[in-house]
């Protein structure tokens, strides 16, 4: 069975027929489908399809080992093919649909098909037990399930438990023959066409992505994502921003280049594959997965290099220092100019680790994402020193989007800004934490030791000289505060001035709570 758009020769070969140099940009005619009033994925991304048709959209691995490339205009016809299986099956307006798969192109594809169908997907951990994976599913009311054919066998020891799932997709990973009760994947998926696949009920910002998330709150709960708030969050990360309005157009005219290649050493089924990985398909990029179901730090810079990878996502020192070890053991094996963006989350990413990447790729951008499932954020971070402060430079505080800002001293004792009862603002000290900043810009107030908060009502102002800090709320429009770490009282006047001048300059910036929460 073919497989893909280019499943001949090798990656070299792969890569000199789709490069960037050879790709060009074509406008294709767009349909008229009577678009959604709010953003959705769906939309978005069959514009994208439409304005670079050819430009590739993921790489990965048929089950021979083959390579893959699929082209956007190839990854959105397949999704229309799983899109329509979904409703022939019978699922309704934002039935839920699991993907129980490792890494692979199919995983993003039936997401867009879901999103297209009005249906809303669900992460799965592949490490679930059988009572896990009965538990997400009923707790989600599941109706159709992706997966892997490595898992049949488990799958099917438990269907009967889950009366609801009617549809098993299959996919196939060479593991052995499509189950009876499954239907294949890639049959199903190279069935569509052209024409987009979209559910009596239309689509909707408002319709969800699930991410099932467990280990600290007993068992794994839904956190539930609408469409717009998710994907106006993850464009952030785009030059060129969206319109709060709809605007099929808008995404058509900035979608002027290939975008970039993103590989997600995380698992897809946490957010922090997931998340960056949809975030670099709304600039028109395209999503690399490995072969390997383990994580393999040569088998990841061998890719990096091979496909001139831009940006990945790890789970911090878990994946990053053995990468390290990896390129401190080779220094001169890889070629890693590509790599421009490394994104983390889920466990810590300490500064040495940092600081060692930094020996090997001196032009990384290395972005900690701190906060929940339900709150995504980041902190940036571009040079490794010993003192740690978030602040501008002049150049930065310059440029209109502001976005990068220079972090100090690695290893903070920072002191912690809270909301007392009072409708006050107070500071906690002897507490280590982080300063987050979260995916969007932090300005920074007067002094390299200042840091600008919204907070959530108007604050007035309040003074707190515990362990010689200052804290000076200045009442905005907006209820912007600063807070100044002085030790000498006399200079309130002064910090309070330059404050507020910071404040004037950054007043459209988008500034958010420093401990990893929304505003």
């Amino acid at each position: 069975m073919r497989r893909g758009s280019s499943a001949a020769g090798n990656w070299k070969s792969i890569r000199r027929q789709y490069s960037r140099a050879g790709v060009r940009r074509t406008i294709a005619p767009v349909p008229a489908l009577g678009f959604s009033p709010t953003w959705n994925f769906a939309d978005s991304w069959e514009a994208i399809a439409h304005a670079v048709p050819e430009a590739p959209a993921q790489y990965g691995f048929a089950p021979d080992g083959s390579p893959l490339q699929f082209s956007w205009s190839r990854f959105d016809q397949r999704a229309n093919g799983i899109a329509r299986a979904f409703l022939d099956a019978g699922a309704a307006h934002q039935d839920k649909v699991a993907q129980y798969m490792y890494n692979c192109p199919q995983y993003l594809e039936s997401i867009h098909a879901c999103f297209k169908a009005g249906l809303a997907p669900v992460n799965t951990n592949y490490r679930y037990t059988p009572d896990e994976l009965v538990y997400i599913w009923d707790n989600a009311d599941v109706v159709s399930v992706v997966f892997h054919g490595c898992f049949s066998d488990v799958i099917d020891g438990l269907r009967h438990r889950v009366p609801r799932v009617v549809l098993w997709l299959w996919v196939d990973d060479a593991s052995g023959p499509c189950p009876t009760w499954a239907v294949d994947y890639e049959e199903v998926a190279n069935q569509g066409g052209n024409d987009p696949v979209v559910g009596s009920w239309g689509r909707s910002g408002d319709d969800l992505l699930l991410i099932y998330t467990g280990g600290t709150t007993g068992m794994p709960k839904g956190v539930m994502w609408r469409q717009e708030d998710l994907l106006l969050a993850l464009d952030d990360a785009n030059r060129v921003k969206l319109p709060e309005s709809p605007d099929m157009d808008a995404v058509r005219a900035r979608t002027t280049k290939i975008g970039p290649r993103n590989l997600p050493a995380a698992p897809l089924m946490h957010g922090t594959g997931l998340f960056n990985a949809m975030s670099n398909l709304m600039m028109a990029g395209s999503i690399v997965t490995m072969r390997g179901r383990k994580f393999d730090p040569v088998e990841l810079l061998d890719t990096i290099q091979l496909l001139s990878v831009n940006s990945m996502s790890i789970v911090g020192d878990a994946f990053a220092k053995p990468i390290l070890r990896a390129l401190d053991a080779e220094p001169d094996r890889w070629n890693l100019s590509s790599l421009r963006v490394i994104i983390s989350s889920g466990v810590m990413f300490a500064a040495e680790t940092k600081g060692g990447l930094l020996r090997h790729n001196q032009r990384l951008i290395m972005v900690d994402a701190l906060g929940s499932s339900e709150a995504i954020g980041s902190l940036l971070q571009t040079r490794c020193l010993r003192w740690q402060r978030a602040w501008l430079d002049d150049k930065e505080r310059t440029r209109k989007s502001a976005h990068r800002f220079y972090t100090e001293q690695l290893d903070l004792q920072a002191k912690q800004l809270i909301e007392t009862p009072g409708d006050r603002l107070d500071l906690q000290s002897q507490r280590l934490v982080e300063i987050v900043a979260l995916n969007f810009a932090l300005s920074v107030g007067c002094r390299q030791s200042s840091l600008l908060v919204k907070t959530p009502r108007d604050i007035g102002t309040s003074d707190d000289a515990r362990n010689g800090a200052l804290l000076t709320a200045i009442q905005e429009a907006q209820t912007q505060a600063v807070l100044i770490d002085a030790s000498d009282a006399g200079e309130q006047e002064i910090a309070a001035r330059e404050a507020q001048e910071s404040l004037d300059r950054h007043r459209n910036l988008p500034v958010l709570n420093p401990m990893g929460g929304q505003p």
